[in-house]
């Protein structure tokens, strides 16, 4: 199709602008990064018009993985995957026969300590599943359904993958020498 320029896409660009002012104001990246977005769809917009601009908008809101959620958000995601991983993790240690206390996302083995911190919850692998099962489901799955339920079963399989990385953790932290 023929690149038909539409104004709005300024309009884009000074709220992008805006918005990247606004960020540095508070010193919030998140608004910032999110301001960047913007402005590059007004670019889009002002360069190619709306119609060419429409099939490239699901490789556009991809880019919205490169940006890490606010930090309110962030803590009350991680939170409790941190707690899942760590609930599982002593479940499965308990069944193999390791002895185990759990305090939160503390794991406490004979000889070592576990801290299930914030970098262990899963959440980056998480992401990274979701984005792959969006891109993989977009590009080779034609049926909607099958897509939803790719995206669907990113999130346990996700969960499932960290919690068992946490036991093997625990199991090689158990019979490590010291």
């Amino acid at each position: 199709q023929p690149a038909r320029p539409h104004w709005s896409g300024y309009v884009l660009i000074l709220v992008g602008f805006l918005q990247l002012m606004a960020g540095n104001a508070g010193a919030d990246m998140f608004v910032m990064r999110l301001a960047f977005l913007v402005s590059l769809l007004g670019i889009f917009l002002v360069t190619l018009g709306s119609s060419r601009l429409v099939p490239l908008l699901f490789p556009l809101s991809l880019l919205l993985f490169m940006i890490r959620p606010p930090e309110f958000v962030y803590g009350q995601i991680t939170l409790p995957l941190q707690l899942v991983a760590s609930s599982v993790a002593e479940l499965a240690l308990q069944a193999i026969g390791i002895a185990v206390i759990r305090d939160g996302n503390i794991i406490e083995l004979a000889k070592h300590t576990l801290n299930v911190a914030e970098a262990c919850s899963g959440m980056r692998s998480l992401i990274a599943l979701i984005f792959f099962s969006l891109v993989y489901g977009h590009y080779f799955e034609p049926k909607r359904s099958l897509r939803l339920v790719l995206l669907l079963a990113a999130v346990p399989i996700g969960i499932f993958v960290n919690s068992a990385r946490v036991t093997l953790s625990g199991i090689l932290y158990q019979y490590a020498e010291a």
